[in-house]
């Protein structure tokens, strides 16, 4: 029978979180040659902590790092309920 495995996110808060979260940026630099034409920086992910459109609020961002097992492989941003709640 196979174990469960363990899959958590939290959210990108301290230091070493950013770290984290620009390593998994670093590795895949073909993600983000072509999404934006360039390697990210370490700056971008404050950036990208916090960036959304002006009608979303702060409170219904997601920034968070996924770890599998506690190993650190994801990063993810999500707004709930936009552009619209899902019906």
């Amino acid at each position: 029978m196979d174990k469960e495995r363990s899959l958590i996110c939290r959210r990108v808060e301290t230091e070493a979180d950013v770290e984290e979260a620009y390593r998994i940026y670093l590795s895949n630099p073909e993600y983000f040659l072509l999404a934006s034409g360039h390697i990210p920086e370490r700056r971008e992910i404050y950036r990208d902590r916090e960036v959304r459109p002006p009608e979303a609020e702060l409170r219904c961002k997601s920034f968070g790092l996924w770890s599998l097992e506690g190993e650190n492989v994801a990063v993810t941003d999500h707004l709930e309920g936009y552009p619209e709640d899902a019906a």
